[in-house]
């Protein structure tokens, strides 16, 4: 039964290799744009984001996103 099921759906063989023709050069470009050189300095710097400490919001920040509320100043 699934033999039937693939032979009526994958008949054409010239789409199906153009398919996967395109997903290998797909994937090559992938892999050569991922391991490029010039991207060294651009993933060090993505990975170190996590690590750095954050700002706190200043008080000043906080009282005028009350004031835009509607809420009155103290």
């Amino acid at each position: 039964m699934r033999s039937q099921a693939l032979s009526t759906l994958f008949t054409d063989i010239g789409l199906t290799l153009i398919g996967l023709m395109i997903f290998v050069v797909f994937f090559v470009l992938m892999i050569f744009f991922v391991f490029r050189k010039s991207g060294k300095s651009h993933y060090e710097k993505m990975s170190k984001l996590p690590l750095e400490e954050t700002q706190a919001p200043s008080q000043s920040s906080q009282k005028d996103s009350n004031n835009s509320k509607g809420t009155p100043n103290e």
